[in-house]
């Protein structure tokens, strides 16, 4: 018996020239048959073979190959032949192999994934060798492939070619269908390994029926799938949602042609973070100021329909399945409804959030979901304030931002009361080392910030010590403009639920505040984050003694208030991204707070004149470049100048 393995060599002329080695060598090992020398007949043979090979295969249509196959095998027995008839060669081959009292078994498989041009020189020596006596061939291929490889216009082979050639086809069942989900789902099972399948989820019966199953169509299939899905599984974990994973990994290696296009379709068939959505919505409101009419999300939705007309239709049935289940934002839908499903989509890890789209494409975690995951932590440890710190304190704080943003998002309708206080606590206290914003522009951390203990306080509503919940939050160890800040937002928070606290107690904690803020060191007001914003909220509780805030009059304070007084404002042109920003100063603001702009106009002077002496302060405690410093007093002095004359004109008059 000889295993000829076509899949060791390449090209048609190697394909022929190894095929006869392999008999050659294989022949050679047969013992003494009828007192005959075994080594003196094959050499008769190889002999035969080489000088009947060019005319031979030339009678079937091997033009080219027949010379190589002579020469080698010329080579190979170092002997000359004088020419032949190929009714002689014919005879003599006949005579020789009749002798053996043994067939020669020739056993080729896997031919149906050969190259056609391949397939078909391989099929021409069966053909060449097919009738001689002793010499039987068992072919195992996909005979359906075979056949089309073989019915070419050059060679004129109909679909029956084979029965020409061969006396006995022998057809492996095909596995009932339910047998073959059995494997498939056995397949799927061993390749997660301890990771649990998701056959009980929701969507699971109908990504497998209509996605997985009908590209699952032997047990071959189902072996490749599983091997797929053991290299794969161990690369992603538990960061995207195992339905999802599954039908993805079963495109992959099904249809790599769909496959290869879902890059090129992220935008369509997934819902981005906020911060991108913005993006997107500045890119489409620039293209139509161009003259571009066509909005993105319809070109984007043209890329996809002419990606699927360019599949079988067998497949593009799989496709609509798998945007249908796996991607149903690709659906029309309201902006509304896509942010509805954003926060559900990122907790559940599934891959039409954009996020763990990503790190299904790329097996790289980036830092949008290493916030995700975080947020995950923080959700777990909600109860326990040190918990929530430590797992906060874990990742860099550039990224606290978008890791509280994603916690309030995601698991907002699962917060209880047990979470307010430990998780009001913690959170407020990272303010201080959160990213400050650049002066006059909206402070995003704090802000996020603010949107969370709405959430949180919703689950005070009607509690019996909610009252005492919101003091102990408020008058904790932390910096003043944390404190305020959430009792802003406990203050809005009140006016729409009066039954979490209500207005005389909440006046007395204003002003126990006001009273905490008066008496702090000036010093420490200067380095908080804004300590305008804390000095406008005592404004509304008593005045010390005298009637004024003495104490801004400090030139540390007074120039720290002045920075964070500062506004921007900016003008950009609608058919570009480009922006001009300009500085200014909320004069309002510091008029309240130092009393009157004659007080004030007073301060800035005084200020002027001793900003020399606080100058290093500046620079190591604020991280203020000094021309920066420089520029803004001489600013406020102008502003004061120009005030004051405004307010002398309307005296005047």
């Amino acid at each position: 018996m000889i295993q000829f393995n076509p899949w060791l060599f390449s090209g048609a002329d190697e394909l022929v020239w190894r095929f006869f080695s392999e008999i050659s060598a294989a022949m050679e090992k047969k013992s003494n048959v009828n007192g005959e020398d075994v080594s003196k007949m094959f050499r008769e043979l190889g002999l035969l073979l080489a000088d009947a090979a060019p005319s031979l295969l030339r009678l079937i249509g091997a033009s080219g190959i027949g010379e190589i196959v002579s020469a080698f095998l010329n080579w190979l027995f170092r002997k000359d032949q004088s020419p032949v008839s190929a009714m002689e060669l014919r005879h003599r081959l006949d005579c020789a192999l009749k002798r053996r009292d043994k067939p020669i078994v020739v056993v080729l498989d896997d031919v149906d994934r050969l190259p056609e041009n391949e397939i078909r020189e391989l099929f021409k020596l069966v053909r060449l060798t097919a009738s001689f006596p002793n010499v039987i061939y068992i072919v195992a291929c996909d005979r359906t492939r075979v056949e089309k490889a073989l019915q070419d216009s050059e060679s004129g082979y109909g679909p029956h070619y084979l029965e020409k050639v061969f006396q006995w086809f022998i057809n492996v069942p095909t596995a009932p269908r339910e047998r073959l989900r059995q494997q498939l789902l056995c397949g799927i099972e061993e390749a997660l390994g301890e990771i649990n399948p998701p056959f009980g989820e929701h969507d699971w019966p109908d990504i497998e029926a209509e996605v997985i199953r009908p590209l699952v169509r032997n047990m071959r299939d189902v072996r490749r799938f599983s091997i797929t899905l053991s290299g794969a599984v161990d690369s992603l974990g538990a960061s995207i949602a195992l339905v999802d994973f599954l039908a993805l990994e079963a495109v992959r290696l099904f249809m790599p042609t769909l496959f290869h296009e879902l890059p090129h379709l992220i935008d369509v068939l997934t819902i981005p973070p906020s911060w991108e959505k913005n993006e997107e919505r500045m890119a489409e409101i620039i293209s139509e100021s161009i003259g571009d009419k066509e909005k993105s999300a319809e070109r984007r939705r043209a890329q996809l329909d002419e990606v699927l007309k360019e599949l079988d239709p067998e497949h593009q049935t799989i496709a609509h399945a798998l945007i249908h289940r796996v991607f149903p934002v690709a659906r029309d839908q309201s902006d509304n409804e896509a942010s509805t499903q954003a926060f559900q989509l990122l907790k559940d890890n599934r891959v039409a959030h954009r996020i763990p789209f990503r790190l299904y494409l790329t097996r790289v975690e980036d830092g949008n979901l290493a916030c995700s995951t975080t947020a995950k932590r923080v959700f777990e440890a909600l109860h326990d304030q040190q918990a929530i710190d430590t797992t906060m304190r874990s990742q860099d704080p550039e990224r606290w931002t978008t890791t509280i943003l994603l916690l309030g998002g995601m698991f907002v309708d699962e917060f209880v009361r047990d979470h307010a206080e430990p998780a009001l606590c913690a959170l407020w206290d990272l303010l201080t080392d959160m990213p400050k914003p650049q002066p006059g522009v909206e402070d995003v951390p704090m802000m996020v910030l603010s949107l969370l203990t709405e959430d949180l306080l919703a689950t005070l509503v009607g509690s019996d010590d909610a009252v005492q919940v919101i003091e102990r939050v408020v008058f904790r160890r932390c910096d003043l403009t944390s404190k305020v800040a959430f009792l802003k937002q406990v203050n809005a928070f009140a006016e729409e639920n009066q039954s979490t606290v209500s207005d005389a107690r909440l006046r007395i904690i204003k002003e126990r505040l006001n009273n905490e803020i008066l008496s702090a060191n000036v010093d420490d007001l200067a380095v908080e984050r804004h300590p305008a914003r804390v000095l406008l909220f005592s404004t509304g509780g008593s005045l010390p003694e005298g009637g004024t805030r003495a104490f801004v009059d400090h030139p540390k304070l007074a120039f720290a208030v002045l920075w964070d007084c500062q506004a921007e404002s900016g003008t950009s042109e609608i058919s570009s991204r480009a922006r001009e920003t300009q500085r200014g100063i909320q004069w309002d603001s510091l008029v309240k707070i130092h009393g009157d702009q004659r007080t004030l106009k007073a301060r800035i002077d005084r200020l002027a004149e001793n900003l020399s002496s606080i100058e290093p302060w500046i620079v190591s405690e604020l991280g203020i470049p000094l021309s920066d410093a420089r520029r803004l007093v001489e600013l406020a002095r102008t502003e004061a100048m120009v005030s004051r004359s405004n307010v002398q004109s309307t005296e005047s008059e």
